[in-house]
Formats: C-alpha cells, sequence, structure tokens
C-alpha cells in the first residue's frame, strides 16, 4: 500500500471524528488532503469529488478564502486531468505519426511524391486538431 493510500485512510477516519463533533471546517480540511492524495494517485474522478464537496462546506460556512483555496485545488486537478488524457494522445499521435513516416518510406519507393505529401498534410492537421 502506498503513502498516499496509507494517508487517505488516516483523512477519511479524521474526516469522519470531525464530522461527529460537528466540525465542518475540519471535515473540509481534511476533504482537502483526501483529495490532494487521491489526485497524486491519478484518481481524478475522487479528488474532483473531494475538491467540490470542499467548496460545498466553505460556502455552507460563508468562508470565502476556502472557497477561493477549493476553487484552486479543483482548478489544478482539472488541469492535471487534461494534461494527462492529452499526454495519452501525444501518444497515439506519435504512433500515428511513425505509422506515416514508415508509409512515406514505403510510398516514396512506389508512388508520386505528391501523393505521400498529402499524407503528410492530413496528418499533420489531425496533430493540429488534437492540440488546439
Amino acid at each position: 500500500m502506498s503513502q498516499y493510500a496509507k494517508a487517505i485512510g488516516i483523512f477519511e477516519e479524521a474526516r469522519e471524528q470531525a464530522k461527529k463533533a460537528g466540525d465542518r471546517k475540519g471535515e473540509g480540511v481534511y476533504l482537502e488532503h483526501m483529495g490532494q492524495c487521491k489526485q497524486a494517485l491519478g484518481d481524478y474522478v475522487l479528488a474532483i469529488a473531494c475538491d467540490k464537496e470542499q467548496f460545498d462546506i466553505a460556502n455552507e460556512l460563508g468562508d470565502s478564502g476556502a472557497q477561493a483555496f477549493a476553487s484552486l485545488g479543483l482548478g489544478v486537478v482539472l488541469l492535471q486531468q487534461a494534461v494527462v488524457e492529452r499526454r495519452d494522445a501525444v501518444v497515439d499521435v506519435q504512433k500515428l505519426l511513425d505509422a506515416a513516416l514508415h508509409l512515406n518510406t514505403e510510398i516514396r519507393m512506389s508512388h508520386t511524391h505528391g501523393w505521400v505529401y498529402t499524407v503528410n498534410d492530413a496528418l499533420l492537421h489531425l496533430a493540429f486538431l488534437l492540440f488546439h
């Protein structure tokens, strides 16, 4: 079990104790820490859920500082999730480009250069669409 997973267990227990004591602010703090651990483990869905719940508690308490902090945390998780998902797209595009280069070599041996450039243009356009 990773250190993050252990920490999540500790923060969940601390949150339950805060909840029993009626300490809503404490619940929010422990949700923040749980969300950060879940984010570190790549569990963006649960990290987002923790940040949203933390925001709701801050909103309920009228704590604008905690609302801002929860919003920032949510933004960071969403950005990291987007980067990771885009990284997967980068790997897919790299595979496509590698295949295209291989195909280019084969096509150059047997076809005109005009058609080869059409393949390159289509792949560059695909990469542009994925990254913009």
